[in-house]
Formats: structure tokens, sequence, C-alpha cells
């Protein structure tokens, strides 16, 4: 299969063909994380359906006053299965 000769890179200017899932919200929460900004905190999740561990943004929603919660970085648990763009598969042994 042919992939597109037009390739996107990544926020770290990595190319990965046509593929990329990194959005405008996932480039400023990276950029808020590596300026040293303090609305970070770990906490436990869980991640579909298993205890896991997460790196969340918090902000403030000043319009509606809620607080806002984003997962930003996952801790890889037993039985997640993950896949690079590429289509390597990988899965976390218990």
């Amino acid at each position: 299969m042919m992939r597109s000769a037009t390739a996107r890179r990544d926020f770290n200017g990595n190319s990965h063909g046509d593929l990329s899932f990194i959005g405008d919200g996932h480039r400023a929460v990276f950029t808020a994380l590596t300026s040293g900004e303090p609305n970070f905190c770990l906490t436990s999740i869980y991640v579909n359906g298993r205890p896991g561990v997460a790196i969340v943004h918090v902000s403030m929603d000043d319009r509606d006053k809620r607080i806002l919660l984003m997962p930003c970085f996952v801790a890889v648990s037993p039985g997640m299965k993950l896949r690079t763009v590429e289509g390597d598969e990988f899965e976390m042994k218990d």
C-alpha cells in the first residue's frame, strides 16, 4: 500500500506518513506542561474499566465556572494494547 507523499509532522517535528492524532488542544497542554505551568496533577483513574494513573491538566472554564480536567499522559498498565502509527502492536503483560 502506498502512502501519500505529503507527510504531516507532529509537535516535535516527527513524520508519521499522513497520520497525526495531535490536535491544537494537545499542543496547548504540552506547551503548558513543558513551560512549568503549575496546573497539573497526578491522579488515579480507570482506563477501560481497569485501575490506572494519569497526569491531568486542570483549568477553569470562566464562562460556566466549571473545573475542566484533561488527562494528558496515561501510564502504561498491564493488559493495555498499544499500536504505533506505523502499525507495530504491543501488549503490556501483567
